[in-house]
C-alpha cells in the first residue's frame, strides 16, 4: 500500500469519526450540550494519543490496522460490524438521554469520569507502543515473524487491550 493510500484512507478514517462524534448531538436535538462536548473532546484526544503512539513507535502497525489483512476469519466481519452498531447505539443513547433527561448525574461526577476514561487508555497505549502485532483482528502473522510479546504492559497481563475493555 502507497503512502497516499494509507493517507486517503486515514482522511476517510477521520471524516467518518467527525461525522460519528456528531451522533449523541443529533439524537440530542442541539449542540449546546456541554457535556457532550467534554465527551467528544475526551474521544479526540484519546484518538489523537493513539496515532501519536502509532506513527512514533509502530508505524507499520498504523499502516496495517488501516487494512483488511490476509488471513483474516470471516467471522471478524461480522465482530467489526457489531462492534460498530454497539459503538454507535451508545453515542445514539447518550444524545436520547440528554434530550429526555433519563440519567441525573451530578456534575461532580463528570471529571472522575473522564480521568477514569483516560487512565483506561493507558494500558492501550502502552500495548500500541510494544506489540508490532496488535492489528485490529485476529490472526497469526507468520510473514512478519509474529511471536509472544512478553515485554511492556504483556510482562503484568496477556491481553493489556482487553484487560482496558477495548476491542478494535
Amino acid at each position: 500500500m502507497s503512502a497516499q493510500t494509507s493517507s486517503w484512507k486515514l482522511a476517510l478514517r477521520a471524516i467518518f469519526r467527525a461525522l460519528t462524534f456528531l451522533l449523541p448531538f443529533a439524537f440530542a436535538g442541539r449542540l449546546d450540550w456541554w457535556r457532550g462536548w467534554l465527551f467528544v473532546g475526551s474521544l479526540l484526544l484519546i484518538a489523537g494519543v493513539s496515532f501519536a503512539v502509532l506513527r512514533r513507535k509502530n508505524p507499520d502497525l498504523m499502516r496495517r490496522r488501516l487494512e483488511w489483512q490476509p488471513g483474516v476469519k470471516r467471522f471478524e466481519r461480522f465482530v467489526l460490524a457489531a462492534t460498530i452498531v454497539g459503538f454507535l447505539s451508545f453515542y445514539a443513547v447518550a444524545g436520547l438521554d440528554a434530550r429526555y433527561g433519563w440519567s441525573q448525574l451530578s456534575a461532580a461526577w463528570i471529571w472522575p469520569g473522564i480521568a477514569l476514561e483516560l487512565l483506561g487508555f493507558v494500558p492501550i497505549y502502552l500495548a500500541l507502543a510494544e506489540n508490532p502485532f496488535l492489528e485490529r483482528h485476529v490472526r497469526v502473522q507468520t510473514e512478519l515473524g509474529h511471536h509472544v510479546i512478553t515485554t511492556g504492559p504483556y510482562r503484568v497481563v496477556r491481553h493489556p487491550c482487553y484487560g482496558a475493555g477495548y476491542k478494535a
